[in-house]
């Protein structure tokens, strides 16, 4: 039975489990939880897979990572697929460069919620008002 070799590495369970709760991507998060949950022999990889709507060889994939490359190589990083619309900085980039005028000619700080519906609406935020 497959086990992840915490002590190689030196970490114990708790650390394991500290980065199941503190890992920034919901996949990393789940992979730790699968590490600790094994690793403290609570399950193995075949009902901790059916548990959580995996594969087995995915989470024994998990395992055998972690063993060979230690914890940094269970961190979720995006390999492909489409380009996000907009990422973190974009939205407040952009917010940055609009400018916004009520009826009267005054400028005000433009908002993310108007930047939004003026995009599904069809309208340039920048030349909105």
């Amino acid at each position: 039975m497959i086990r992840p070799d915490f002590a190689k590495w030196g970490q114990t369970p708790e650390d394991i489990y500290r980065l199941s709760l503190e890992a920034k991507h919901p996949r990393s998060r789940e992979r730790f939880q699968a590490l600790y949950m094994i690793g403290t022999e609570q399950t193995n990889a075949t009902q901790w897979a059916k548990r959580i709507g995996r594969q087995d060889q995915t989470v024994m994939d998990w395992i055998h990572a972690y063993n060979v490359s230690g914890p940094e190589t269970l961190h979720y990083q995006r390999t492909g697929g489409r380009v996000p619309l907009f990422r973190d900085h974009l939205p407040q980039l952009l917010l940055s460069q609009i400018k916004v005028f009520d009826l009267l000619g005054h400028e005000f700080e433009a908002g993310l919620c108007f930047f939004k519906l003026s995009w599904r609406i069809g309208i340039d935020p920048a030349h909105a008002l």
